[in-house]
């Protein structure tokens, strides 16, 4: 299982992993404004495994952080994720900012 770090500048990559591994986003965030990411439901390639948030060590009061979201891939196959930092009592509207890659999803690694 190897573990898949990426940030905002992956926007818009294709990702090669193997079943088992973990694909890690972490992006910024302030949730104070009301604007938090949004996962996708789980699909037949990935599942959500962990979703932290953590504070700036001098965010203060109302200050950003950092969202991490973990992702396990389950299956063999390609597809995308997409997530958008939008307010969730606003569905009409658009996103604040989106992050999207492409994943291609090979059978679980060898351990020969």
């Amino acid at each position: 299982m190897a573990l898949i770090s990426l940030i905002a500048e992956h926007s818009g990559s294709t990702i090669a992993a193997a079943v088992g591994d973990r694909v890690r986003i972490q992006l910024d965030e302030n949730p104070t404004t009301g604007y938090r990411w949004q996962s996708p439901a789980e699909s037949s390639l990935l599942k959500l495994v962990d979703d932290d948030y953590a504070p700036t060590a001098d965010g203060g009061v109302g200050g950003g952080g950092t969202r991490t979201l973990v992702y396990e891939a389950l299956a063999p196959g390609k597809g995308s994720l997409k997530l958008a930092l939008a307010r969730a009592w606003e569905p009409a509207q658009a996103p604040l900012r989106t992050f999207e890659i492409e994943l291609d999803i090979s059978a679980a690694r060898s351990t020969t």
